[in-house]
């Protein structure tokens, strides 16, 4: 991270790295970061099988297949020590889109990074592979009530 970039809490199980100069809104169950013609997406959800944490490579087989197909869309992958993921660049209307998914045991982060200018494309792909999990003990613990 430089001295021009924030890490931002995107959900209670992600962060992710955007400019400083970026505003932000937490929309509850999502949370998005925009500046001029920019804006960054992210959600997540945690997955479980039977109480059990899904691996983080059953998740990311499932979602990869949600992405356009390589001939389609101009792909990345993401193999890190705590996340691994996949995402995908096309063109839109008003310039391109990143589409992308990080996963790890159990839970899957979405993100979407709209930008206007082909030139922007590096920091897409950066800012998308700027998401981290949040180490277990970190995350916010639910309240409970003792009866």
């Amino acid at each position: 991270m430089t001295a021009d970039t924030k890490q931002c809490q995107a959900t209670p199980s992600w962060t992710i790295t955007v400019p400083a100069r970026f505003n932000e809104v937490d929309n509850g169950d999502s949370w998005q970061s925009y500046a001029d013609t920019r804006v960054v997406y992210v959600s997540s959800m945690k997955v479980a099988n039977g109480g059990s944490p899904v691996p983080a490579t059953s998740l990311r087989a499932t979602v990869e297949r949600k992405l356009a197909p390589h001939s389609e869309a101009e792909r990345h992958h993401f193999d890190g020590s705590s996340a691994v993921g996949d995402a995908q660049i096309i063109c839109t209307a008003t310039g391109f889109e990143l589409k992308g998914f990080m996963c790890t045991d159990g839970c899957v982060a979405t993100c979407a990074i709209n930008f206007p200018h082909g030139e922007h494309r590096e920091w897409a792909i950066a800012t998308w592979k700027s998401l981290r999990p949040v180490p277990s003990a970190e995350k916010p613990k639910s309240w409970w009530r003792i009866w």
